[in-house]
């Protein structure tokens, strides 16, 4: 599955734009600043002082398992589902990751706190491979919105029974090609009938059952297919999906930690062979021009917002597949901004607790400070979006509205 990170050189201007995400009416599916400011507004009516942050974060993402049925070349968690697999070995085939438990728990706590809007399942391996994933996700969708993030191998779980399918509110499939052959150079698998199948029945039980579902095909674009993309884009979208989401892989590891030995990530002269493939191609595409423009972008640091509004008002949690819970993306898998373990803590020990306060205080100073990895974080447009609305520079924002264009998800 593709969890692929920004690296320091790679992500320069931070604008929101690191994934280009656009639907056939044009609109962008990641408008975080009208989402922040939602947020911000929850706050003030529960009457929630400065640094004290929502009862449970708007959108919590999940990791259940490091377990995965892809090889892609690209993978930012090599390390960890190498040590996640050798363990599994040592204790005969043992299920390592979050356990059914476990996660129903947590998942209830949140239910308790009552402004989680958003569930989002991800992970280093894929969600979908995890053992009690459908199960899961049914009892999310009982008080949150549902987003899932896969390479689309196991959508099987969730075609077999339309009352599965229909919990899942936006389910993103990470695609590489519009054909087998490139699909599994890129994937280190052949599974592209299949992922295609599977994608193709989602969309005949979500338009016959008249599911509330949103289809994503995020490409994935590298050395192998960049030369293509116009053609796998428009592939997708005769597919069928609602939007098409491009990103382009990065170098950065999971946690931070150096970068790789050989790159994976294109070169300037192939960004600027991208761009101007997709400025001269016959096919015409929100998305493409977008992109288009991003992948040239020149690189400088992005506005810097009075507070991390993120830290502060409890936009956003995430808990891997170790338990450990992290507040920021970028953070993910960095031991100096874990708030706690969910298999060693009960989770009303660790949201609103001595080590989440301190890390709210650590992430609000260096975000001050301008030292923060603001360039990596997903959550810049978000702090923008709440100062604006601090400012008076937005009016009141109406919940249904802002849900309704993918709103839970931070």
């Amino acid at each position: 599955m593709d969890r692929s990170r920004p690296s320091p050189k790679e992500a320069g201007e931070n604008d929101g734009s690191l994934t280009v995400a656009v639907d056939r009416q044009g609109i962008d599916a990641y408008d975080f600043k009208s989402r922040a400011a939602l947020v911000r507004q929850i706050k003030e009516e529960l009457g929630l002082a400065e640094f004290e942050p929502l009862p449970s974060p708007w959108t919590f993402e999940i990791e259940p398992t490091l377990n995965c049925n892809a090889l892609c070349h690209f993978c930012s968690y090599e390390e960890d589902i190498a040590k996640f697999k050798m363990l599994q070995r040592e204790n005969r085939g043992q299920e390592f990751g979050l356990s059914k438990d476990t996660v129903m728990n947590l998942l209830a706590a949140l239910e308790a706190g009552g402004t989680t809007a958003g569930t989002f399942w991800s992970g280093g391996g894929d969600p979908l491979v995890w053992s009690h994933i459908v199960e899961a996700i049914k009892y999310a969708a009982t008080f949150s919105d549902v987003s899932v993030q896969t390479n689309g191998i196991s959508l099987g779980k969730f075609t077999r029974n339309p009352e599965d399918l229909a919990a899942i509110r936006l389910l993103t499939v990470s695609v590489y090609a519009d054909n087998p052959e490139q699909h599994a150079v890129i994937a280190g698998v052949a599974s592209f009938e299949k992922v295609i199948r599977n994608m193709q029945r989602v969309r005949e039980i979500r338009d016959y059952e008249g599911l509330e579902l949103t289809l994503t095909a995020k490409l994935i674009v590298d050395a192998n297919n960049y030369r293509t993309v116009p053609q796998i884009v428009r592939f997708y979208r005769e597919l069928g999906v609602d939007s098409v989401g491009l990103r382009l892989v990065q170098d950065y590891n999971y946690g931070g930690e150096g970068q790789r030995p050989v790159s994976v990530e294109l070169t300037k002269e192939q960004k600027q062979e991208l761009s101007d493939i997709i400025a001269t191609s016959d096919y015409k595409d929100s998305s493409l021009n977008s992109f288009g423009r991003v992948v040239t972008k020149s690189t400088r640091k992005p506005a810097t917002t009075p507070h991390c509004y993120n830290a502060i008002d409890g936009h956003f949690a995430c808990v891997d597949a170790w338990g450990n819970i992290f507040t920021g993306n970028p953070e993910i898998g960095d031991e100096c901004f874990r708030i706690g373990n969910i298999i060693e803590q009960p989770w009303g020990e660790i949201w609103k607790g001595q080590r989440h306060r301190e890390i709210i205080g650590l992430m609000d100073q260096i975000q001050r400070a301008v030292t923060c990895a603001n360039t990596l974080c997903r959550h810049v447009l978000a702090n923008m979006g709440t100062q604006e609305y601090i400012d008076g520079g937005r009016g009141q924002q109406s919940r249904e509205a802002v849900i309704r264009r993918l709103g839970s998800f931070l």
